[in-house]
């Protein structure tokens, strides 16, 4: 994996309790070869929801395959994009392509990052009282809208602990910091519970000048856009914070099916929160696979990470679909 991507599943241990990550024997870099066997592997950055995530051209006796990953052209980020899509691998004989967007509704374009961002500052803009919103702690691209959004309405962005550390530990150019002014932190419960049991409190004096308490939530609603869980729901409800509030959810609508997200709707419903979805793709957009196709002209098209293979035919060149398990000669 990439050095970033480390460092943010390190300091995710804390916090998810899961079994320490092995220090990665090497360390993917945009365009750094490196050799497993008879396979040269190029790593080539890519922008994504998640970070640091990277395609791969993979070659070996004469042959050439890139495996985009998941990736797209929309972000507030679009370095990775430009550069792939100006120097794209050549002479490619299989891309194996994500298409997550393919059928989707959206079959050319769709919002970017910097619309999503619009969007924000003028509903938080807009609502009189607090607003709660709800996105992936290591979504730090969607950190930095909110962020930005927050500061264009005038409001101050809370995020937890977990996600303010594992911000720091990225360390990404835009991404809010802590010291950043417009930025505070609380403490989740169980984060609270996991400081108590550890003896670190280390982490919560590395907060403490940017520490905002739950009980401070409702006073100051106006002013403040705090992120929000549905396990953390009680502790916005012992504040009395959710009077009056809006909240926004800003990941796949997917997630909303789920007991524990069916529950949180519910608890808002019953204090008369207002709940809106305001959400941006973390893949590429029709428009965009045709551009890269075009761009890197490669021999035969692959579908992978899609609901509708057969779709690829009407849209690219070359298609050749190809099910899971089945061994073919590139």
């Amino acid at each position: 994996m990439g050095p970033v991507a480390a460092r943010v599943l390190r300091e995710a241990e804390f916090f998810t309790g899961r079994l320490p990550l092995p220090d990665p024997r090497w360390s993917l870099v945009d365009r750094q070869v490196f050799k497993v066997g008879p396979f040269r592997i190029t790593p080539y950055q890519v922008e994504h929801s998640a970070p640091d995530a990277f395609a791969l051209l993979i070659e070996a006796e004469g042959r050439r395959i890139f495996y985009t990953g998941d990736f797209r052209a929309h972000g507030n980020d679009r370095d990775p994009w430009g550069r792939l899509l100006d120097d794209p691998p050549l002479e490619v004989h299989a891309l194996l392509m994500e298409g997550t967007q393919i059928g989707g509704g959206r079959e050319g374009d769709g919002p970017t990052e910097g619309m999503l961002r619009s969007t924000l500052a003028r509903r938080f803009s807009e609502w009189p009282g607090l607003v709660l919103a709800a996105w992936s702690s290591q979504n730090f691209d969607r950190l930095r809208t909110f962020y930005e959004a927050a500061k264009q309405a005038g409001r101050t962005l809370v995020v937890d602990l977990y996600t303010a550390t594992l911000a720091q530990a990225a360390g990404f150019t835009g991404v809010p910091a802590l010291g950043e002014a417009g930025l505070r932190v609380y403490l989740r419960k169980n984060e609270g519970r996991a400081i108590l049991v550890a003896q670190d409190f280390s982490r919560t004096e590395a907060v403490k000048r940017a520490r905002l308490y739950p009980e401070r939530f409702a006073e100051r609603g106006r002013e403040l856009v705090v992120m929000f869980r549905p396990s953390a729901l009680s502790q916005f409800e012992q504040a009395g914070a959710l009077h009056g509030a809006l909240a926004v959810w800003s990941l796949w609508g997917g997630y909303l099916k789920n007991p524990l997200e069916q529950r949180m709707q519910q608890v808002l419903a019953e204090h008369g929160v207002a709940f809106e979805r305001h959400h941006v793709s973390g893949h590429a957009y029709v428009r965009d696979l045709n551009r890269f196709v075009e761009a890197m002209a490669p021999v035969r098209v692959i579908p992978i990470h899609t609901e509708q293979p057969a779709r690829y035919a009407e849209l690219f060149p070359a298609v050749e679909q190809r099910a899971d398990g089945e061994w073919w000669d590139v």
